[in-house]
Formats: C-alpha cells, structure tokens, sequence
C-alpha cells in the first residue's frame, strides 16, 4: 500500500525538548562512499528528526531538536563538524511554529 509508517505527533516542548534548529550541511566530496558515509552517520544521530538532500548551495538539511542551545552547540561542533568530509554548517533556530506537521493532502 502506500502507507509506509504511522507516527505520533507529540510537542517537543512537554519532552523537554526546547530547541529545534535546521542545519544544512555542505560536504566537501560528493562521491558515492563519503554521502554513504555521512548519511549512515546523521542516522545514527537521535538529535536529527529529519534529514532531506538538496540542490543548490547546501547539501543536505537537518531538522534537529535539543534540549537546550548548549545542547545543539555541542552536537554541531563536538558530533556534526568532526563528521569526515564535512566543509560547512549554517544553522537556523526556530523562533515558534507557525504551521504544524500535517497529513499529506491525498
């Protein structure tokens, strides 16, 4: 079918979760072994809610939650930056959410 996954929508807040950021990511190669790599390891990150591959100036966007701004400085600059083959980070925090996740329009 073309369900693949049910999830519960939950406030990040209420868990302690008080930082959400979305980081892109440029890495310095781009052949098969190091996206293969760099991918394997943002899935091993419990901090990345999401991960999407770009087009454009940026490789790749993470949508990542933290506990705290201490708490996602650390995992940018202690997790994400020591990764192999990564060249840039820009990071966004999100101030509030304007519109919540929704169900695909079918």
């Amino acid at each position: 079918g073309h369900l693949v996954g049910t999830v519960a929508v939950v406030d990040p807040a209420r868990l302690g979760f008080e930082t959400l950021a979305f980081v892109q990511v440029r890495l310095d190669t781009h052949d098969r072994q190091a996206v293969s790599r760099f991918a394997a390891a943002i899935r091993s990150f419990e901090q990345v809610l999401e991960c999407h591959a770009l087009a454009g100036g940026m490789d790749f966007q993470l949508r990542v939650a933290t506990r705290s701004m201490a708490d996602l400085h650390a995992f940018i600059f202690e997790r994400l930056q020591s990764l192999a083959n990564v060249q840039k980070v820009h990071s966004s925090i999100a101030l509030s959410q304007v519109k919540p996740p929704t169900p695909f329009p079918v």
